[in-house]
């Protein structure tokens, strides 16, 4: 998914990064999925970005992988037990960011919007 400007993509690498290379990664995808859905109204780019990223995890290890999603991602989240079963929790998590965030922010501030928001609403029915 690309982002009106590299930041909230840092974010999402680096989600990304920390979950396969921890000893349990499956805890950093359950954590940032959490921090999303508790958090309030507003979620701050950081947030937003490691949320999504770690939904796109979860969507590629129930078999519904983004084509942008690196494949050495994809392979570790297919071989990560308990990873599909954060779908729910996932869902959420794409909703409270589409909701209220700084990352939507900046769509809406790049006239991309409407583009982003139905990237995730599809990132929410891959979890589906």
């Amino acid at each position: 998914m690309a982002y009106p400007d590299p930041t909230p993509g840092n974010h999402a690498l680096e989600l990304i990064s920390e979950a396969m290379e921890a000893e349990d990664g499956l805890d950093v995808v359950a954590d940032s999925l959490a921090a999303a859905t508790s958090v309030g109204d507003w979620l701050e780019i950081p947030d937003a970005a490691a949320a999504l990223a770690a939904a796109e995890l979860v969507a590629a290890a129930r078999g519904a992988p983004s084509p942008v999603l690196p494949a050495e991602a994809v392979a570790w989240a297919a071989r990560t037990p308990g990873l599909a079963a954060l779908a729910p929790r996932a869902r959420s998590a794409c909703e409270a960011v589409r909701r209220g965030s700084e990352l939507r922010e900046r769509w809406e501030e790049s006239g991309g919007v409407a583009a982003w928001d139905a990237a995730v609403a599809a990132l929410a029915r891959r979890l589906a």
